[in-house]
C-alpha cells in the first residue's frame, strides 16, 4: 500500500536518523513524487535542525509517521469535548457494571451479583 503524507505531519526518517515536519507533498504521474520536510531534530551531523530536505517516494518505506503530540481546541470546543468525554466515561462505567452483573448472573455468582446490585446491605 502506498504511504500518504500530508502537510504538517511529524515524521522520523530512519535512513538519515532525523525527525521532521512535512511542509509540502509533491505527487506526479510523470516524474518522481517526493515530500519536502523541515528537520526538527537530528542525530546526524549532516542534517541540521531547520534545514529543508526532500525525500523521494522510493524511500517512503523508511519514513515513520509519528503521532501528534498536541491538540489545540478553542475554549468553547474544549468545554464541549470535556462534556462529551465525561459522558462517554459514564457510559463506559455503566456498561462495565452491566457486563459484570451479566457475568455474575451467567455464572450463578450470587455474592458478586448482590455486591454489584447493592442488594443485601
Amino acid at each position: 500500500m502506498k504511504q500518504k503524507f500530508f502537510k504538517d505531519d511529524p515524521i522520523f526518517y530512519h535512513l538519515q536518523n532525523y525527525r521532521a515536519v512535512v511542509k509540502s507533498v509533491h505527487e506526479s504521474e510523470f516524474s518522481s513524487s517526493f515530500i519536502k520536510v523541515i528537520v526538527t531534530e537530528s542525530n546526524n551531523p549532516e542534517y541540521r535542525v531547520n534545514t529543508t530536505q526532500y525525500i523521494e517516494e522510493q524511500f517512503y518505506n523508511h519514513v515513520e509517521l509519528l503521532p501528534e503530540k498536541t491538540c489545540s481546541l478553542y475554549q468553547t470546543d474544549q468545554k464541549d469535548a470535556d462534556t462529551m468525554f465525561s459522558f462517554l466515561q459514564d457510559l463506559a462505567a455503566q456498561a462495565t457494571r452491566n457486563l459484570q452483573i451479566d457475568k455474575a448472573l451467567a455464572t450463578g455468582d450470587k455474592n458478586l451479583f448482590m455486591k454489584l446490585t447493592g442488594e443485601g446491605k
